[in-house]
């Protein structure tokens, strides 16, 4: 069981794939820069672990070899052996109130970097992980944009699908969850954007989707 400083500390599959990467990679922007957050976030999450448990997850190494490296303290390595697998869900963050959306499938390196969806839909991504790796990926509703036709963007993946549900999450943030061949994608929008579009079940619409806004958060 995870330590507990009055109340339980668990972990969301962001803060379980940033340990790993962080474990994997002995610098915390590489990991981050893996994952496609910013370090701050990263800096953030890391944070927020750390006060939860009362003592770090994670340490610098400011000399010798290891200059400007970061490590997981034995606590850090700890939670992320109880992480795998399940992941428990975490504190919700204030700031974050929506839930990423978590997909598994197969990397493809060649034409271009993507991942075959086990449902069978592909997203373009902008990571790279050895071709046929299994891989988990997650998307952030804040970076999912919502259309009800196709339109110029710089967005890679363009995915026609239906709306299974709407349903409010607070005063400022809706969750519209979108069937993409299979795979269900979720997606954050205002009220007003929902009373504008029309989303409602059964409603068929796009979403465009960055590739660099797909994060690689471990192995599947």
């Amino acid at each position: 069981m995870p330590a507990r400083t009055g109340r339980e500390v668990v972990l969301t599959e962001l803060d379980a794939g940033l340990l790993l990467a962080i474990e994997e990679e002995k610098n915390l922007v590489r990991a981050c820069e893996r994952l496609g957050i910013g370090r701050d976030r990263g800096n953030s999450r890391i944070g927020r672990l750390s006060r939860a448990l009362g003592q770090p997850v994670v340490e610098a190494n400011r000399g010798g070899r290891g200059k400007g490296g970061t490590r997981l303290t034995p606590m850090g390595r700890r939670l992320l052996r109880q992480s795998r697998p399940p992941h428990q869900v975490v504190p919700r963050d204030p700031a974050r109130p929506l839930e990423s959306t978590i997909l598994h499938g197969t990397y493809r390196a060649r034409p271009s970097p993507r991942v075959r969806l086990d449902s069978g839909a592909e997203l373009f991504v902008g990571f790279r992980r050895p071709d046929g790796e299994r891989v988990a990926v997650a998307i952030d509703p804040e970076v999912v944009l919502v259309g009800l036709g196709r339109f110029a963007t710089s967005a890679r993946n363009t995915l026609p699908g239906t709306v299974r549900r709407v349903h409010r999450v607070d005063a400022n943030h809706i969750a519209v969850d979108v069937d993409v061949g299979g795979s269900v994608i979720r997606a954050g929008v205002t009220p007003e954007s929902v009373s504008q579009l029309a989303l409602a079940p059964a409603a068929q619409v796009y979403l465009y989707v960055k590739a660099l806004a797909v994060r690689w958060i471990g192995p599947s």
